[in-house]
Order: structure tokens, then C-alpha cells, then sequence
């Protein structure tokens, strides 16, 4: 369960990203997106100075890291295979998305371990929840409160 809320949250993200450089070309700033995102956990997940000082370091290079991954599985994901690809062809390019998920996932539960450190697991709880909600809401500002038709 805890991989799949991983894999979901990671995908959810890289399609975030990719949705907001899409709806607004060269408006996107990656700093402005951050700053609100921490404000918002902060907020939500009343981290205090002290703690929102402690947690932020540690969640933004978790963050990067699974940034990587999932930049590599998106990149499989538009790159189609050739017309004359066969069903390994596919296989194996299936596969390489999945290690690269899981690859994120392995990411995100060595850092919540960190992070669970550096504040008190409440407050990770607390911030992973307020995460998945800031991103929710962005996702419904994008698409105007509509239900997203499903790609092709």
C-alpha cells in the first residue's frame, strides 16, 4: 500500500510539473511553485520555524532525487518506441518505467525515515498529507474543478 501511495504521489508530481509548464509556457517558475508548496505544508501541517528549517532541507533533496527518476520514466513514457518495435520491445520498456518508479519509491521511504528524524513522525504525517492535498488542489486550479478526460 505504501509503495503504491509512493509510485501514485511521484506520478502524480512529474505530471504536475509537466501540466503547469504545459497550461502557463514560460510563466513556470520552479521557485514559485516550491515557495507555495512549503508554505502550504507548513501551514497545514503547523511545522514551526524550527521544524519547517529541520524538514524542508531534507524533503526538498528527496524531492530532486525522485525528480530524477521520474524525469527518466517520462522521458520512456513521450519517446514511443519505432513502428517496428516488438512486444519485447515493449516489454522491456515497461519494465524500465517500473524500476524507475520503484526506484523513486525506494527514495521516498529512506527519506520519510529521515525526516521522521529531523521532526516527529505527526508532523511527517502531517506534511505528507498537506503535500498530497496541495497538489490535488493545484491539479483541480489547472483543470478548473473539471474531470480530466483520459489520454489516449
Amino acid at each position: 500500500m505504501a509503495m503504491k501511495r509512493a509510485i501514485l504521489f511521484c506520478l502524480s508530481l512529474a505530471l504536475l510539473l509537466s501540466t503547469a509548464a504545459a497550461q502557463r509556457p514560460g510563466r513556470f517558475s520552479p521557485e514559485e511553485f516550491r515557495a507555495k508548496q512549503e508554505s502550504y505544508i507548513t501551514k497545514a501541517a503547523k511545522l514551526t520555524k524550527a521544524e519547517a528549517d529541520k524538514f524542508f532541507p531534507i524533503y526538498r533533496e528527496m524531492k530532486d532525487k525522485q525528480r530524477q527518476y521520474a524525469g527518466q520514466a517520462q522521458a520512456l513514457k513521450r519517446n514511443h518506441p519505432a513502428s517496428s518495435a516488438t512486444e519485447k520491445d515493449y516489454s522491456a520498456t515497461v519494465s524500465k518505467i517500473a524500476e524507475l518508479e520503484a526506484e523513486a519509491a525506494k527514495i521516498q521511504v529512506e527519506y520519510y525515515k529521515k525526516l521522521c528524524k529531523a521532526v516527529s513522525p505527526k508532523k511527517v504525517y502531517a506534511a505528507i498529507l498537506a503535500a498530497d492535498d496541495f497538489n490535488r488542489r493545484l491539479m483541480q486550479h489547472f483543470d478548473g474543478g473539471r474531470q480530466q478526460k483520459p489520454r489516449k
